[in-house]
């Protein structure tokens, strides 16, 4: 009689320890996660000019710009509670502003920013690069933040990215107007 009660005194006990961290677990969850991506990611930061890159399913890509002074992204995830922020890498933009300049996230994703890319492909290692015209934004913040003819490069590959080179070509013509030389280790800032 006396290990039937203890037994169950020891079953409770481990049954209000687990009922008390999972209800901490889900509290937190809760508190870092929104209904909307956007809304994630103004949660480190509310000035931040957000440039969004896409969303898809349980993930959305978003560019940023942080104190007019350096360009960050980060990947968004959907989970059981709303949309949480993954690691975010931030880069000043003065280094970014040369269309040799690139940055390199998690070996599967390489971004930069281009001047006058209206009428260029940009190629990693022949793969096509997406381009975010940054004049989606409005006049007044292009001018502001010094943004004018400016575009943000991305590629997302399936596959660790390998070295290469990064092409800038003319889209009527197909003729390299700048090459640079891809390094998938590059340093980063983050």
């Amino acid at each position: 009689m006396k290990k039937l009660l203890q037994a169950k005194f020891s079953v409770s006990f481990i049954v209000i320890i687990l009922l008390f961290f999972g209800f901490n677990w889900i509290s937190t969850e809760k508190a870092i996660s929104f209904s909307e991506p956007k809304e994630a990611l103004l949660s480190l930061d509310p000035n931040l000019l957000l440039i969004p890159g896409y969303k898809v399913n349980d993930q959305s890509l978003y560019f940023f710009i942080k104190d007019k002074q350096e360009l960050g992204v980060t990947f968004l995830h959907e989970g059981i509670f709303g949309w949480k922020t993954g690691e975010i890498r931030l880069t000043p933009i003065g280094e970014m502003k040369n269309d040799e300049d690139y940055q390199v996230y998690d070996n599967f994703f390489v971004y930069g920013l281009s001047k006058n890319a209206e009428n260029t492909l940009i190629k990693v290692n022949d793969k096509e690069a997406k381009i975010l015209d940054l004049q989606m934004l409005e006049p007044s913040i292009v001018k502001e933040y010094g943004l004018e003819g400016m575009y943000i490069w991305y590629l997302e590959s399936d596959i660790p990215l390998v070295d290469g080179k990064i092409e800038h070509l003319n889209k009527n013509t197909g003729e390299v107007t700048n090459s640079t030389k891809f390094i998938v280790k590059k340093a980063s800032t983050q």
